[in-house]
């Protein structure tokens, strides 16, 4: 489910996709400091970060979901 910025904060430490009104959306940790908190986009296969976005009111953004256990047993 998609949370807008202006009604609560992502929680530091942790990996968001982000979407934005002009219709980007990325995948970004939270920089919080003593600046104005950032979007620090990532690259999902090397993990290497982009240069920071400002955290706009008017963005959106949503947690990932806990990624499937490797050693468990899927079903078909």
């Amino acid at each position: 489910m998609w949370t807008r910025v202006s009604e609560r904060m992502p929680a530091p430490h942790a990996v968001y996709r982000v979407w934005t009104p002009d219709n980007n959306q990325f995948d970004a940790t939270v920089c919080y400091g003593m600046h104005s908190p950032w979007w620090v986009p990532r690259n999902g296969y090397t993990k290497q970060e982009s240069e920071p976005i400002s955290m706009l009111n008017d963005h959106y953004w949503m947690e990932f979901p806990e990624p499937p256990d490797p050693t468990g047993e899927y079903e078909l």
